[in-house]
């Protein structure tokens, strides 16, 4: 500032002054508009991440389906395979007679056989700062239709008799019973609970549960592909999100 005397030039004391306020405005400015486009930039960065963690989850969700589908064609081959050569049961290969078992079996206590890991879901539904993050109104109705899809679809194949494994745990358990050390006779299991029309029904649908499983996964992929158009989120930056999650030993 300026020093005031009786022989002050004021026409460059508001010079100064003027400049002074000029070059404090400018440095405010400078200073808030920086930390709030700092600010907007790593709320976009965050939404941006947060959108590749839900894609990513309905892509883990496509994969799981597609493994599904090609299991049930596995295995429906495998039994029709050895319901045509019962009498060459007990020729089959231990660890492959216990998987056919496994397959048809419920083997535990549990109401769900077909449980749904939903960690993506909960941290995506219970933060609101993700979706005000993201800014995109057309992303989030998608993924919020995903979740909802994805949900009905679980519910369906814990519900339906299709779906329900034909032998029950308990089978398994009065096997073992029979026997004194709570062994189990894998083959004799298999030539008693093959025959049955439980597990003949069940084989009778495997051909609709495979459609099914694609049917599910084709919607799903459906989802994953508006949502990425949406974002503009493209397969290598979502490949690149994966692994960069993995090395730093965060959940993806």
């Amino acid at each position: 500032m300026p020093r005031l005397g009786e022989n002050t030039n004021w026409s460059g004391v508001f010079r100064e002054i003027t400049l002074t306020t000029i070059a404090t405005t400018i440095s405010i400015v400078l200073t808030f508009g920086t930390a709030h486009f700092i600010e907007a930039r790593q709320k976009k960065a965050d939404g941006r991440q947060t959108a590749m963690m839900v894609i990513h989850d309905m892509e883990n969700s496509i994969k799981t389906f597609r493994d599904m589908a090609k299991e049930e064609e596995k295995f429906r081959d495998m039994i029709q395979g050895v319901m045509q050569h019962k009498e060459e049961i007990d020729s089959l290969d231990y660890e492959t007679a216990w998987k056919i078992f496994i397959h048809i079996s419920t083997v535990t206590d549990e109401q769900k056989l077909y449980n749904l890991d939903e960690s993506s879901e909960r941290v995506f539904l219970s933060s609101q700062d993700s979706w005000k993050n993201i800014d995109n109104a057309a992303f989030i109705d998608v993924v919020q239709e995903f979740y909802t899809y994805r949900h009905e679809v679980y519910d369906y194949m814990n519900a339906s008799i299709q779906w329900k494994k034909p032998v029950s745990n308990n089978v398994l358990y009065q096997h073992q019973l029979n026997h004194e050390d709570g062994s189990s006779d894998i083959y004799q299991l298999l030539k008693e609970t093959l025959p049955t029309k439980e597990v003949l029904y069940y084989l009778n649908y495997s051909n609709g549960r495979q459609t099914q499983l694609n049917q599910f996964a084709d919607q799903i992929q459906h989802f994953s592909d508006v949502c990425k158009f949406n974002m503009g989120i493209t397969d290598e930056e979502l490949e690149e999100y994966v692994k960069s999650t993995k090395r730093t030993g965060r959940d993806v």
